[in-house]
């Protein structure tokens, strides 16, 4: 299950340095749907037939382009920092960011625990 912003993807999608990246990784459009089916097509092959691992799921996940280009050059190698991804660009910022990821999910757990349902852990999203 992928969750999205109605907004937010088609924006990000749309960014020039993103765009590079899923043409070299063979996705001819930038449309939320075409880039959603072709993904959903290549991580099923993975998981079906053991084909190349998309590592364009990076993009989809949210991830910063320039360390989804950095983990496909490198081939998951000489990363300068590791955290919720790896990361091959301005990693004093990524450690700041992985600290508010930490900081989230543990709001996210203290709601959950007290019961709150998923359209208030979404709420703010």
């Amino acid at each position: 299950m992928l969750l999205y912003s109605d907004s937010l993807p088609e924006d990000f999608f749309h960014r020039q340095d993103v765009r590079q990246i899923l043409y070299r990784q063979g996705y001819p459009d930038c449309s939320l749907p075409t880039l959603l089916e072709i993904f959903a097509e290549r991580y099923r092959s993975y998981m079906q037939d053991g084909i190349r691992f998309p590592h364009e799921m990076g993009l989809f996940l949210g991830y910063p382009p320039e360390d989804v280009a950095g983990f496909i050059a490198n081939q998951g190698k000489n990363c300068l920092y590791e955290g919720y991804w790896k990361v091959y660009a301005h990693p004093l910022e990524k450690m700041r960011l992985f600290q508010k990821f930490d900081q989230a999910k543990e709001n996210l757990l203290r709601l959950a625990a007290k019961g709150a349902g998923m359209s208030e852990l979404l709420a703010d999203i």
